[in-house]
């Protein structure tokens, strides 16, 4: 900024002569720093203050940060259940007739059809491993047939209590695939004069 004049008085004692102005060209460039002006000049010296600039484009984006860490794995879930399901029952035998009843006991007797229990709704199932039991033993000359049946027809899961015996085993070969609606009994088939008595059965349902 340009200083149009400074007045500077010049006197000394014994020096006779007028003050006169300076001008521009009696200082030396560069000779008058602002500590040498007053506050008054200094402040005349200020601008106003300007306008804000406009805001600068929005720089570029920064690199991708680094994956956090995963997460701890959750812990696993409760198994199903594959355990096979045991049914047991018991039913009276008479020597008269062969009986029906349904699996896990009850009444026994025919016709079959009032005996027959439905398989449920869901995955296939087996059965298998049939045992059967007398609470005595049987008579000479007679037998007792015990055979898991499946929609009004016999299955090879059976077993015969023999004479002078009072259990039996199916073999554990055998298997009987189960389907859902199917219709399944139990049927006490005995052979000679095997009295009256009780037999007892268990077997296992597969999932």
């Amino acid at each position: 900024m340009a200083v149009a004049a400074v007045s500077l008085a010049i006197g000394s004692a014994g020096v006779a002569g007028a003050a006169r102005l300076l001008t521009g060209k009696d200082i030396k460039d560069g000779s008058i720093e602002l500590k040498d002006l007053s506050g008054k000049a200094r402040t005349a010296l200020k601008g106003a203050r300007g306008a804000q600039g406009v805001a600068g484009p929005t720089g570029a984006a920064g690199p991708q940060g680094t994956a956090g860490t995963n997460g701890a794995s959750g812990a696993p879930g409760t198994s199903g259940s594959t355990a096979p399901a045991l049914i047991m029952g018991n039913a009276l035998y008479d020597q008269a007739a062969t009986r029906y009843g349904p699996p896990g006991g009850g009444s026994a007797g025919p016709p079959e059809t009032d005996q027959q229990v439905p398989i449920p709704q869901g995955a296939p199932l087996v059965a298998r491993d049939l045992s059967a039991r007398t609470k005595v033993n049987l008579p000479a000359a007679t037998s007792l047939l015990v055979t898991f049946r499946v929609n009004g027809n016999p299955t090879a899961l059976a077993c015969t209590i023999p004479a002078l015996g009072n259990s039996c085993v199916a073999p554990s070969t055998v298997t009987v695939p189960l389907a859902a609606d199917d219709l399944i009994a139990m049927e006490y088939d005995p052979t000679g004069a095997t009295g009256n008595g009780l037999a007892a059965y268990s077997l296992r349902i597969v999932f």
